[in-house]
């Protein structure tokens, strides 16, 4: 499960970092738009990572060590 959300993750942020680039390089009417939308995949792609990341360590530390 933790590959499946890590993938979903990558793939969110690398469509942000996408939608980012394309509106730098080009001119046409759509720029803010793939910027806004940019920004909010990227960014939620972060949060969610980030999240998993405090999941992990939680479930980490109330496990018991043998």
């Amino acid at each position: 499960m933790a590959i499946v959300a890590r993938t979903f993750c990558i793939l969110m942020l690398a469509l942000g970092f996408y939608l980012i680039g394309k509106a730098v390089f080009s001119v046409d009417d759509e720029v803010v738009w793939r910027l806004v939308f940019g920004f909010l995949m990227a960014g939620a792609g972060y949060q969610l990572w980030a999240r998993f990341d405090r999941v992990e360590a939680h479930k980490r530390a109330a496990t018991p060590e043998a």
